[in-house]
């Protein structure tokens, strides 16, 4: 209820204040054209219900993100636990309006380390440098390092490559250059009929939550 408020009283003042198009980032979670297609009804919906129209802007990087959010040249965002906190610890004014639902309506998600049918079966069996998305993204270095730790692996000694999206990740476990990765649980279970499986998954994390830019309106 909270949050449903603070989405009433946001979308008010774009109403009353905002006359130019309004700039939305998604995460970059897959590739550029599925996570359009994966926000377009919403934002379209968003426009609707704002009567002002809205750009969905795939920026790849989560650092860059952040920059042109902080250089107010992003309005709206979606954002995922580490980057809000990032976020916010350098830019105050960022303000959460909504949390996304995940499937089955609970706004909550996990994070997976996975691997292919041939590579390991459990956490104690990762030997090899393993795939991460990026920096700043919650299910990269920061949960595999801590799933990792909790079999007493050091993620820094088996070494890490990152490697963009979770889709780059799970591509290049397939592809067989590297034996684990760590993902969103969710984007593990789209391969799971290309014979991704996975190994540890995480507690649950809060989910992603629609943000909005209150110095880039005004």
């Amino acid at each position: 209820m909270k949050f449903l408020f603070k989405f009433i009283v946001i979308t008010s003042f774009f109403q009353l204040l905002i006359a130019k198009e309004l700039i939305y980032v998604p995460l970059p979670i897959n590739h550029e054209e599925s996570v359009i297609e994966d926000n377009k009804i919403f934002i379209d919906y968003v426009s609707k219900v704002i009567n002002k129209p809205i750009k969905i802007k795939y920026i790849k990087k989560y650092d860059d993100i952040i920059k042109e959010f902080k250089e107010n040249k992003i309005d709206l965002i979606q954002i995922g636990p580490l980057p809000y906190v990032t976020l916010k610890s350098e830019f105050s004014q960022i303000e959460p309006i909504l949390f996304f639902k995940e499937k089955g309506g609970i706004d909550k998600y996990t994070c997976a380390i996975v691997s292919t049918f041939d590579g390991p079966t459990k956490v104690e069996e990762i030997n090899s440098k393993i795939a991460l998305t990026q920096p700043l993204s919650t299910c990269g270095y920061f949960l595999a390092s801590y799933l990792l730790k909790n079999k007493n692996i050091d993620i820094d000694a088996i070494g890490y490559d990152y490697l963009g999206s979770h889709d780059d990740v799970i591509e290049h476990i397939i592809l067989d250059r590297y034996k684990s990765g760590s993902v969103k649980t969710s984007v593990a279970e789209k391969y799971s009929n290309m014979s991704i499986k996975i190994v540890a998954e995480s507690e649950l994390l809060p989910s992603f939550v629609l943000a909005v830019n209150p110095s880039a309106i005004t």
